[in-house]
Formats: C-alpha cells, sequence, structure tokens
C-alpha cells in the first residue's frame, strides 16, 4: 500500500513539470558596442574659415549723440540767517541749472558742485554779515547775495550758461557780476575759450570782434566812457555761445556808470565764419 501510494505521487508530479509552458531567460541581451572609426581629424590648418572681403574696414566704436535741447531744470535753494535775538543777518537766493541724466556725467558733477560750493560761500557771507553787526549794530543792514542763471544755447553740441549775481553789503546799492560757463557736451568740457574756436592766432579776432563792440556803443556813445574803445579790449572775458552767434558782457563801472547795468553785446555768427573752426 505505501509503494502505491508513493508512484501516484510520482506520476502526479511529471504530469505536472510536463504541463507548465517553458519561462523566457531573464538574462539581458547586449548589443555590441559601435565601431570608432579611426579616420583623423583635420588639423587647424585644414579647417575652412569664413571667407571675408580683402581690407574689410573694423568695426567702429559707437559714439553717444547728444539731442538738442536737453532737459534742464532749476535747482533753488533759499535760505535766511538770523542772530539768536531775531536779527536777519544775511538773506541768500540763489538758482543753478540742474541738468538730467542726458548730459555727461562731468557736466553734472561740475553743477552739482557748485551748488555745494554757493552754499559753503552763504555761510562765509553770513559770518561776515555777524561781524559788521557786532562792530557798528546802529548802522548795520541785513545783507543778501541773489544769483540767477540763463542758458544762452543748448542744442546738443553746445552748452552755455550765464550767471548773473547781485550782493549787497551795505551802502547805496549791490555790487553786480556775470560769468558764464560754455561747454562743449560731448566730451564734458566745461571751461572752453575764444581760442578753441577760432582758426586763427588771437591777434586776428582780438582784433575784429572789439571792433564790432564798439561799431555797437557808437550808437550811444555818450552813455560810455570816453575810452570805451580802450576799455572793451582791456577788459575781455565774460562770453556765451547763443543759438545765432556770440554774446559779450561787461559789468558795471567797466564801460560806463553804474546806471548802464550789465552791457550786452551779441555778434552774429555771419560776421566771423570765416575764421571760425566749427
Amino acid at each position: 500500500m505505501r509503494n502505491f501510494f508513493l508512484l501516484s505521487c510520482l506520476i502526479i508530479l511529471l504530469t505536472a513539470c510536463q504541463a507548465a509552458p517553458p519561462q523566457p531567460s531573464t538574462v539581458e541581451t547586449l548589443s555590441p558596442p559601435p565601431v570608432i572609426s579611426e579616420t583623423p581629424l583635420p588639423t587647424t590648418s585644414e579647417v575652412p574659415l569664413p571667407s571675408q572681403p580683402e581690407n574689410s574696414p573694423s568695426p567702429t566704436p559707437t559714439e553717444t549723440v547728444y539731442a538738442p535741447d536737453m532737459v534742464i531744470e532749476e535747482d533753488y535753494w533759499q535760505q535766511d540767517y538770523w542772530t539768536d535775538d531775531g536779527v536777519l543777518l544775511l538773506r541768500a537766493s540763489i538758482a543753478w541749472p540742474k541738468l538730467s541724466n542726458d548730459f555727461p556725467a562731468a557736466l553734472r558733477v561740475y553743477f552739482n558742485d557748485m551748488s555745494d560750493a554757493d552754499k559753503q560761500a552763504a555761510e562765509r557771507l553770513s559770518a561776515r554779515a555777524r561781524e559788521a553787526l557786532s562792530g557798528s549794530p546802529e548802522n548795520f543792514t541785513a545783507y543778501s547775495w541773489e544769483k540767477n542763471y540763463t542758458v544762452e544755447r543748448n542744442d546738443g553740441t553746445y552748452l552755455s550758461v550765464l550767471f548773473d549775481e547781485t550782493e549787497y553789503t551795505g551802502g547805496v546799492h549791490g555790487d553786480e557780476s556775470v560769468w558764464a560757463v560754455n561747454c562743449q557736451v560731448s566730451d564734458g568740457d566745461a571751461n572752453l575759450s575764444l581760442d578753441d574756436h577760432f582758426t586763427v592766432n588771437p591777434d586776428v579776432w582780438l582784433k575784429r570782434l572789439p571792433d564790432l563792440i564798439c561799431a555797437q556803443i557808437a550808437a550811444d556813445a555818450e552813455d560810455y566812457y570816453p575810452n570805451y574803445e580802450q576799455l572793451v579790449l582791456d577788459n575781455w572775458g565774460v562770453f556765451c555761445l547763443t543759438d545765432t552767434g556770440l554774446a559779450f558782457f561787461y559789468e558795471p563801472y567797466i564801460l560806463g556808470p553804474y546806471t548802464l547795468g550789465v552791457c550786452r553785446f551779441d555778434i552774429p555768427f555771419e560776421a566771423y565764419e570765416d575764421i571760425w573752426k566749427d
């Protein structure tokens, strides 16, 4: 009986093994590695370069182009200086041109530094007023300092600004003065002189321009000092570039009495264009 049982189990096991399907192999078949070509790479001298035209010009650097009428705003400052007991020492009223970012940084810094210097000058003037008050309080009159400006030219090539100052430190009237800043916008040069623009030596233009000024004075010569011709030449200096030419300025008392005020003489470009560089 026991042998019959073992035989039956063996028959069932053999039948199950014959009925099961064969399982696929789990071993992954690898592709053969690619064949690497042994053809040598071309050397640098063999690599073709893009063709270029002979004598082709090298690119020129881009230049900044400044547009006409670049923005100038007014920077205004006013300060009253008093003593502790309420006596007015000085009233300062100052205006400067504030250049926009359209202008070169050198010019913006130049005018910003000017405003700082003027504020320091006002401090010094107030100290002088305090000394005058302490020395003679019964005769003291408050000091004043007023400074304004006029933009005479702003066309992207030149910037020309005329400053007019009146300072009162006692007496019948204040002292009026004028000065100018003439700038080459492209390079930020704020110290242009007439010599920078004429093609001839000063002996030539220092003869022509004063003659043109004296011709204007001659029409009202009685308002000026008799020796105005020599005075025009001896006091050469304050000028502005304008949209139509040049303008020259003389402070009170230089060419005539105080009542004459600041004298201005405009000379059109056509009068000197043959000796002008630009």
